[in-house]
């Protein structure tokens, strides 16, 4: 597809066209924050000659923008980190002039497939949600996502395919001849631990490790989100060459102070917040423990998942239901509210599953300092600096926590607590609005096209 005649951009860099059909490949040029390659069409070394892509002339009718296929587990409105941030590096993308596809599963169980577009200024975002009947072992039972797969690629024509994993449902990728001549991108998001707490994944990993191996042997680049986590992963340790590390980013307009939440009824004093899945490895039972029967402490725990039950009993046991509750799944402003509202934000992961932590970046953004575990390899204690944007202490310790939480009490008190938010607000826009991700991005997708 040939773009429309227009000047060429300012700064646009002298480059060789191919002299021969067969050496038509792409090539990427940065141009104020968008990357543009050539088309893959033979004409082209015809229309300029000598074969110069110079500043002037008509070399700018062969300009055309990239396409990019992400490949996601699922999509919002599915909460979760890895979700959240291919939603907003999508629409990023897709504003900065970049033609952006994502494949994703339908959360909404039994529904057939749903094809959405989302129109931003400077592009529009296709999303693709692949029909799902169920889930075996975290992965989505999606029978005919083979074919939507293919049927995608086809239709879209991607320069290159950026894969969001762990997802089992990308290995189809492999099994596609049409796939494997578009360079791929892996965004590393996760190793898929084989947790003491979840025997499921202890087993299923035995099966799914020569993949995912594949996958990353296949691979152009594997983007990290820290460089922390890079170095503990043993899946990463064959590929560390292909390896660049690439913070995840949020949009920061996303987050809004919304009208107050209404029924969060916080009590007086400290107003610490948690948000996550109840899921096996966010640790919130330990921040249960530790907010139990402390006096000027309020808690409050947003999100769903298997692990509801058991946080309803440390609840009950420790007879902290004035100071604790759950307040189940809620709306994008509701959080918001909620962030807007409180003092703390509280992640106490216990296993390396936590690779980043999406919401720390959504307290940062709100100027709220945040309180996570040092989990060995984990981001968090990278994002969230101690004693400087919050508070790191050690994992799976309540009496841990309930120190940080009593040193944080001080701090509101003496005006400390403020301070910290706002040296993390700065530190999140310096690293992690989601423009700088783009442009990092736009760096390695370069690097691989050339």
């Amino acid at each position: 597809m040939q773009a429309e005649l227009a000047p060429p951009p300012a700064g646009l860099a002298v480059a060789l066209l191919p002299r021969r059909r067969d050496e038509a490949r792409l090539y990427g040029l940065t141009v104020r924050n968008r990357v543009w390659l050539r088309p893959r069409i033979p004409a082209v070394s015809a229309v300029i000659n000598p074969p110069i892509y110079g500043i002037f002339g008509l070399a700018t009718r062969s300009l055309r923008t990239v396409k990019i296929l992400h490949i996601g587990k699922y999509f919002p409105p599915f909460c979760g980190g890895m979700e959240t941030f291919l939603r907003d590096l999508a629409h990023a993308q897709a504003r900065s002039g970049l033609d952006v596809s994502v494949l994703a599963h339908n959360h909404r169980f039994g529904e057939g497939a749903q094809e959405e577009r989302a129109e931003a200024a400077g592009g529009t975002l296709h999303l693709l949600r692949a029909a799902t009947r169920g889930t075996l072992a975290f992965t989505p039972l999606s029978p005919g996502y083979r074919r939507l797969l293919a049927r995608l690629i086809a239709a879209r024509g991607p320069d290159l395919i950026h894969i969001h994993a762990p997802n089992p449902n990308a290995f189809w990728l492999l099994t596609l001849a049409a796939a494997r001549r578009i360079p791929w991108v892996v965004h590393w998001h996760s190793d898929v631990v084989a947790s003491p707490r979840d025997w499921r994944l202890r087993l299923g990993y035995q099966g799914y490790r020569p993949f995912e191996q594949r996958l990353l042997r296949r691979a152009r680049a594997v983007a990290v989100t820290s460089e922390a986590y890079w170095r503990s992963s043993e899946p990463l340790r064959p590929w560390a060459g292909r390896c660049r590390v690439i913070p995840l980013g949020m949009e920061p307009a996303r987050i809004r102070a919304a009208a107050a939440a209404g029924d969060a009824a916080w009590g007086a004093g400290l107003r610490v917040l948690a948000v996550g899945r109840l899921t096996y490895y966010k640790g919130f039972e330990y921040l249960i423990r530790a907010a139990a029967g402390r006096p000027g402490l309020s808690v409050r725990i947003v999100g769903e998942g298997e692990q509801r039950p058991l946080l309803e009993r440390e609840i009950a046991a420790a007879n902290a239901g004035d100071q604790v509750r759950l307040m189940g799944r809620r709306s994008d402003p509701e959080v918001a509210a909620l962030m807007a509202e409180c003092d703390l934000l509280c992640l106490p992961s216990v296993e390396r599953t936590e690779a980043f932590g999406m919401v720390l970046l959504e307290a940062m953004a709100c100027a709220k300092p945040c309180l996570v575990t040092d989990v060995a390899g984990s981001g968090m204690s990278w994002v969230v600096k101690d004693k400087i944007t919050g508070f790191v202490t050690r994992a799976e310790d309540a009496a841990a926590l309930r120190r940080a939480l009593a040193e944080a009490k001080r701090l509101k008190t003496a005006g400390g607590l403020a301070e910290m938010g706002e040296r993390g607000r700065e530190r999140f826009i310096q690293e992690f609005a989601i423009d700088r991700t783009v442009e990092r991005l736009n760096a390695l997708y370069q690097d691989v096209l050339e």
